[in-house]
């Protein structure tokens, strides 16, 4: 049986519209072709791993409203486990909205709804149904918490000088629990992933011990050490300075079409076919694809080289197809791509 993998994340209603920017008559944007699809970085990399044919177990909320019912109707055909994804009756399903242009500029609006409910009871929930491996969240677990502040200042109301009013002034503060979603999971000795990210860069990452796997930009991890991990040898340079500040056993630095993989000894260049990175451009790649497919065969080959090549291959050819998840190959069609181009994901592999 596969190993099970945990996703625990936001999941979204997209509303994703292209726009001619440049026409705007009296506040109004015209606007061509639009579609509708599930969205965020969590569901991203989860419907991933499920349509690729790995087992995996989404933790997140939906609400009880006609969003959250095709969502959750797509999960289940994509082949997720959903156990752990809650409707809630009173909350509405998080929503986005994406408009692009022609010359592929997008802007992201997203109202979280129903997942900034997810808490502690459910990441517990989450650890205890005993994955195998957990993907650590590419987006903050955030938990709206009000608080109440008393601020003193002069009354200006008073006939007393030097009198005092108080105010009481309440405020949201927002708790990330990715960190004690992490913590859990080293407590039960569970094997982790990680897309190094804005998000992600604020753990304790110099503490995870089960981190198997640590996936960075090459903007990134030259921003990180000064590293432009342009040659071999610049990136062993980059990972080993990178490795005094977060210990993994393989890190990968990731590009639309080459991966970098090193274990400390030996590296390799795992590159998508020159056909597939020809008919792309330059613009940034769909990294939580790439972060789900990479799991997926990582969880199933244990090997790293071979899982970032896969996964490249995934990614480009959703990207040739719009990106969005409903246009994810699944196991079928990389299977068939991989065989009809006569495609070697065991070359050199380390």
């Amino acid at each position: 049986m596969e190993r099970k993998i945990l996703v625990i994340g936001d999941s979204y209603m997209n509303l994703q519209m292209k726009v001619e920017s440049y026409n705007k008559v009296d506040g109004t944007v015209e606007g061509g072709e639009y579609r509708f699809h599930a969205f965020g970085k969590s569901a991203a990399s989860a419907v991933s791993i499920a349509k690729l044919g790995g087992n995996c177990v989404f933790c997140t909320k939906l609400g009880k409203d006609t969003n959250g019912d095709r969502l959750l109707k797509y999960y289940e055909k994509c082949g997720l486990s959903c156990h752990l994804i809650e409707q809630k009756a009173g909350h509405q399903t998080g929503m986005s909205i994406t408009t692009y242009d022609e010359l592929g500029h997008h802007t992201n609006y997203v109202s979280r709804g129903v997942c900034s409910l997810i808490g502690k009871e459910e990441i517990d929930s989450a650890i205890a149904d005993c994955p195998d491996v957990f993907l650590i969240p590419q987006e903050p677990l955030r938990i709206p918490h009000e608080v109440e502040q008393r601020v003193e200042s002069d009354d200006d109301l008073s006939d007393e000088p030097g009198e005092k009013t108080t105010k009481v002034i309440r405020r949201t503060v927002y708790e990330n629990l990715t960190e004690y979603a992490v913590n859990r999971a080293i407590s039960q000795g569970i094997d982790m992933i990680m897309e190094y990210n804005e998000s992600t860069s604020e753990l304790h990452l110099d503490s995870i011990p089960n981190l198997k796997a640590l996936i960075i930009s090459d903007a990134d991890i030259y921003q990180l050490t000064g590293f432009s991990p342009d040659t071999a040898e610049k990136s062993v340079r980059a990972i080993v300075a990178l490795s005094s500040k977060i210990k993994s056993k393989f890190y990968i630095i990731n590009k639309l079409g080459t991966s970098f993989v090193y274990d400390g000894t030996n590296y390799e260049f795992a590159e998508a076919p020159v056909s597939l990175k020809n008919a792309m451009d330059q613009a940034e790649m769909h990294t939580p694809i790439f972060v789900g497919a990479f799991t997926y065969m990582f969880v199933k080959s244990r090997n790293p080289a071979r899982a970032a090549r896969y996964a490249q291959i995934v990614t480009l050819m959703a990207r040739s197809r719009y990106g969005t998840l409903e246009y994810i190959p699944n196991k079928a069609e990389i299977d068939k791509y991989i065989a009809d181009n006569r495609i070697d994901l065991n070359h050199n592999c380390l």
